[in-house]
């Protein structure tokens, strides 16, 4: 256990993610400009917010806000090699849906959390509210042009933060919702790419609109354990270890910090 510096805390845990396993991880907390995105992996996956996408109160210090109601609020982020994994992918984010955000109703039915554009031709993370195959609608999906989709199996009310995080591996599709395992199924193939942008709180052609809060959005080149995933629920902090390597450490790094807790 060590103390670093700006009050960051090094904890011994078995949910450590490496730097190498980071695509890119967005916390909403800071930007030189209002409408900055920053990617806080050090990958440079830099976003912009738009048409009025704003930084408000989220799960931890600040967190995307959406409103669905006026003009197609999203982060977009540019295409890169990087967000076109093909063999294994994990998307992880805490949300939270507004008072009159869930309805089969356009242009907020099937809102996305995180899709690689264009819609179903690549990966996504959404609030499944209209497909027939889900008894559980709405409830929260990971879906892959290739290998398939999962629904979890909780059904998600508005006013109430979720922790979701969708994982491939290359042979199971899994979806966890606060931190258990919700649901799985055998998949298999390549995730298909495209040399579209990648979108937070909406469909890049407008609608699939998210109408509340995103906080706390990680994509990753491989498939998280469960320990992983639980630890991803506290937030993301950076620190550096031994030989001056980047990495992420998770376990409570955020909320200890904002709490003022040290050990």
């Amino acid at each position: 256990m060590c103390l670093l510096s700006f009050a960051f805390i090094c904890l011994d845990s078995d949910a450590e993610i490496k730097d190498k396993d980071i695509i890119a991880q967005y916390t909403f907390d800071e930007g030189t400009k209002a409408s900055d995105a920053i990617d806080i992996s050090g990958n440079g996956h830099n976003g912009k917010f738009l048409k009025g996408a704003s930084r408000k109160p989220g799960k931890f210090d600040m967190g995307a806000h959406f409103d669905a109601d006026k003009a197609t609020q999203a982060i977009w982020i540019d295409d890169h090699p990087d967000l076109n994994v093909t063999k294994k992918l994990s998307i992880v984010a805490w949300v939270k849906w507004n008072k009159g955000g869930i309805k089969h109703v356009a242009p907020i039915w099937w809102p996305m959390i995180v899709m690689k554009a264009s819609v179903n031709q690549a990966y996504l993370l959404f609030l499944d509210t209209g497909d027939g195959v889900n008894p559980n609608k709405p409830s929260i999906a990971f879906r892959m042009k290739g290998p398939g989709t999962v629904y979890s199996q909780e059904t998600v009310k508005e006013e109430i933060w979720y922790h979701a995080a969708g994982t491939y591996d290359g042979k199971a599709i899994k979806i966890y919702i606060n931190g258990k395992l919700s649901n799985e199924k055998p998949g298999g193939g390549a995730i298909a790419v495209t040399n579209d942008v990648l979108v937070i709180g909406a469909a890049k052609r407008g609608d699939l609109r998210f109408h509340g809060i995103i906080d706390e959005v990680g994509i990753y080149n491989r498939a998280l354990t469960p320990d992983e995933v639980k630890g991803t629920m506290e937030g993301f902090a950076q620190s550096v270890d031994s030989k001056g390597k980047v990495a992420v450490v998770w376990g409570m790094l955020k909320s200890q910090v904002q709490n003022k807790l040290v050990y």
